[in-house]
């Protein structure tokens, strides 16, 4: 069955490995995805609005009475019927059978940063307060790790050829890098027992959209790549960095191992 459903998760989406997609398959918790009127699962936009794996819009545990789902059916009639079988679920007290799925995410491989020639950084920090290092700081701290936490916003340039003053002031006056009303350019963080990650989402699809705004709209034609990451800077207090670092990045609390890509820095 077709159900016209509205989406508001801005840049999330559904990305697994491919071997845990097979078990989920497998053991049918693939419970909705997305399609065009006539129910085709097309991958490209705007059938798959958010670049989905296998135009997954919802997943369900392996007992089938939890779901995961992206989209809203609480904003339109259409979703009613989702939200009545929990009712009668719930009415019916249906026994679901306890199981449960043994997955260990794949291990992250740290590559240096190194970046290409004709390339340029650009680092930007925010100038109000950074909810987001300041949670995860929290969150890590609740964990037992002494740690501050960094975040900046991180865009990497390549051209064909030396840009020139011109054009790097309208790639700054943009606005497409960084708003300066809350943001400003910035150097990396120095501080004393402090580790750097690069974290970068592996298609780039941002920067795609950034490169192509830039060089029709802002005529920076010799600007052929752009991509945009996070930078982490985590200053680690106390002994024994090394053991809170790798405990820290075994969280997964910095990146998705599905869906970026890392470095150090």
């Amino acid at each position: 069955e077709t159900m016209r459903i509205p989406v508001a998760h801005a840049e999330g989406r559904f990305v697994i490995p491919p071997d845990l997609l097979t078990r989920l398959r497998l053991n049918n918790q693939l419970a909705f995805k997305y399609v065009d009127g006539g129910g085709n699962p097309d991958p490209n936009f705007p059938v798959n609005p958010n670049g989905s794996v296998e135009n997954l819009a919802a997943v369900c545990n392996p007992g089938g009475n939890v779901i995961a789902m992206m989209p809203h059916p609480e904003r339109t009639p259409t979703g009613d019927k989702i939200f009545t079988s929990l009712r009668d679920y719930l009415q019916d007290a249906v026994p679901v059978e306890q199981s449960f799925m043994d997955y260990q995410a794949p291990a992250v491989d740290f590559a240096d940063y190194c970046p290409e020639k004709g390339t340029k950084e650009l680092l930007v920090d925010l100038v109000i307060t950074d909810n987001e290092a300041v949670s995860v700081e929290q969150a890590l701290q609740r964990l037992g790790h002494h740690v501050k936490v960094y975040r900046q916003t991180h865009w990497e340039l390549k051209y064909d050829s030396e840009p020139t003053v011109s054009q790097q002031q309208r790639l700054i006056e943009s606005g497409e890098l960084f708003n300066s009303n809350k943001e400003r350019l910035a150097d990396p963080v120095q501080a004393p027992r402090t580790y750097q990650i690069l974290v970068r989402h592996r298609e780039g699809a941002v920067g795609e959209q950034k490169l192509k705004v830039l060089r029709k709209w802002f005529g920076i034609k010799s600007l052929t790549r752009v991509r945009r990451g996070v930078l982490w800077t985590l200053q680690i207090e106390g002994g024994q960095a090394g053991n809170t670092l790798h405990e820290i990045l075994n969280t997964h609390i910095l990146f998705n191992p599905f869906a970026h890509e890392c470095y150090w820095y």
